[in-house]
């Protein structure tokens, strides 16, 4: 953990950015590889070798990928957390989070888990005001993983699980397009999963029972703050 001052803060690195590099050069050699077989035997092996320069490019995109994601996705420091993705961010300051733990197939489950981390707001304006449509337009996206486990166990109806573009009305501020959507699926999913921000575990650089362990952490300066009693001055 890094600490300026007083203020702790600390940078979380992906786990799936790692191989971003390593995925990138092995395209390229192995395109190397496949070119120097076809000077031979592209005659005699054609079908074979297109189908292996086909294999080679999947590796080398995957690889430049991974490369072009944030260096980190998460800053975590005394004001709350920040979440960095390849369309944009989305900032949650403590105080907002009423509680963070493991996603569960439902919420009753005892033992297994998704793997995700769940966080639950107090106002969900924040979130609303703190991301991009177009960031809200992608995580609808990535969240359909969470929507098949939804319908699956019963936790949400077809309806709910589809898309809604419908405006969304939060403390009388209406919101319309993709952050109303978004704003719709969180809500979906805080009643399917109790949670209305979810961080997959392949954004994280550690275990995430210790992840969970290190915002509770994080949060307790910010509660504590919450219940001191007014003072007179």
């Amino acid at each position: 953990m890094k600490t300026a001052g007083k203020a702790k803060s600390l940078n979380i690195r992906a786990i799936n950015k790692r191989n971003g590099l390593f995925l990138t050069a092995l395209g390229v050699l192995l395109l190397l590889c496949v070119a120097m077989v076809a000077v031979y035997w592209w005659d005699t092996f054609k079908v074979q070798l297109i189908f292996l320069y086909l294999a080679c490019f999947v590796v080398f995109f995957l690889g430049v990928l991974k490369l072009k994601e944030p260096d980190y996705s998460y800053h975590l420091n005394a004001e709350g957390i920040t979440h960095y993705h390849r369309c944009g961010s989305w900032h949650i300051v403590w105080s907002n989070i009423q509680r963070v733990g493991l996603v569960k197939p439902d919420q009753h489950s005892l033992e297994q888990r998704l793997s995700y981390t769940g966080i639950k707001l107090k106002n969900l304006q924040a979130l609303a005001d703190a991301i991009s449509p177009r960031l809200a337009n992608r995580l609808l996206h990535e969240q359909k993983p969470l929507l098949m486990v939804a319908l699956r166990h019963g936790q949400l109806d077809m309806q709910e699980s589809v898309i809604n573009f419908e405006p969304f009305t939060v403390n009388g501020k209406r919101y319309r397009g993709p952050l109303a959507a978004f704003l719709h699926r969180s809500q979906a999913l805080q009643k399917a999963f109790g949670y209305h921000i979810y961080l997959s575990d392949d954004t994280l650089d550690r275990h995430p029972d210790e992840f969970i362990q290190l915002l509770k952490q994080a949060m307790k300066p910010q509660q504590k703050l919450n219940h001191q009693p007014d003072t007179l001055v």
